[in-house]
């Protein structure tokens, strides 16, 4: 039975190897004239999610562009993080729907943590408390925008001011596939949360995890271990939080003994101040094993 379950689901992940069109963009002044265009040039359809969404001159320029898409009859939907992205009151979410018709969702709000922490905490449920503590950190971190399904932004920047100086990089990609992102998209849409009609001021309780993404997220960590144990001459990853889980870990080191040149390029500084020193416990180890360590 478990093998009939997973093969049904297994169709609608994707193999990722018929981009058309692969456009890479550094830093903001790349970055923000891209997703303003891909914004301005789309048709019919424009799902965007953002980890941090501020609305500061960044963030107001995406959105006023999305409000001018939305009145040329484009379906706008925009997924935004309850931690990251504050600003999206219900005030907000409300003026932005009825008012220009962009539909905002907010993946776990923070009035729903507090509203079931304080609820497990006066009738005294130990086990849901220490849950519900355990899933706050549980976060969209995601920086995509998906246009008429065909195009798609992906990568590292959030939309915000203050981070206009990093380094940041964002691709373009095109091609069928993406319809495999547009179902994750989808389903974190299911999951997150809006306001009932966009009237009322409570936020309408989240649906459960699908288990296509579960299936999904296997297969992308495994897709990126298949990689590494692919490569034959060099393998360069870059990552600003740089904390391998041991199946990324052990293939990485088996493929710098067996001749690959292996080199890392991580911050020296972020804005979680305790990732750098997580990140260095495992310095040692891959400098033994001659992989290349390098700290921006």
């Amino acid at each position: 039975m478990k093998t009939k379950k997973t093969s049904n689901l297994l169709p609608f992940v994707p193999k990722l190897d018929s981009w058309e069109v692969e456009k890479c963009y550094q830093d903001y002044t790349e970055i923000l004239p891209a997703l303003l265009r891909h914004i301005d040039q789309a048709q019919e359809s424009i799902d965007l999610s953002m980890y941090i969404f501020t609305l500061d001159d960044v963030g107001n320029q995406v959105l006023d562009s999305l409000k001018n898409a939305a009145k040329r009859g484009v379906k706008v939907r925009l997924i935004v993080d309850g931690i990251g992205s504050p600003n999206f009151t219900s005030g907000i979410l409300k003026q932005l729907y009825l008012e220009h018709k962009v539909e905002v969702r907010i993946y776990k709000p923070t009035s729903l943590f507090f509203r079931n922490f304080f609820n497990h905490l006066m009738n005294l449920r130990i086990v849901k408390i220490i849950k519900s503590i355990r899933k706050m950190n549980h976060r969209n971190h995601q920086k995509i925008g998906i246009f008429d399904s065909q195009n798609m932004i992906i990568g590292s920047a959030n939309l915000n001011s203050r981070f206009a100086a990093w380094r940041e990089t964002m691709i373009s990609v095109k091609g069928k596939d993406i319809q495999f992102v547009q179902k994750d998209f989808n389903y974190l849409w299911s999951r997150s949360s809006t306001l009932n009609a966009y009237h009322g001021g409570a936020y309408r309780k989240q649906s459960k995890l699908s288990p296509y993404l579960i299936i999904n997220n296997l297969h992308m960590a495994r897709t990126r271990v298949k990689m590494i144990n692919k490569a034959k001459n060099n393998l360069k990853l870059i990552s600003p939080y740089f904390i391998p889980p041991y199946y990324l870990l052990i293939p990485l080191l088996r493929a710098a003994r067996r001749g690959v040149q292996v080199e890392i390029l991580t911050s020296k500084k972020t804005d979680v101040w305790y990732i750098p020193w997580f990140s260095r416990r495992y310095f040692n180890l891959l400098i033994k094993n001659n992989i290349k360590i390098h700290e921006h």
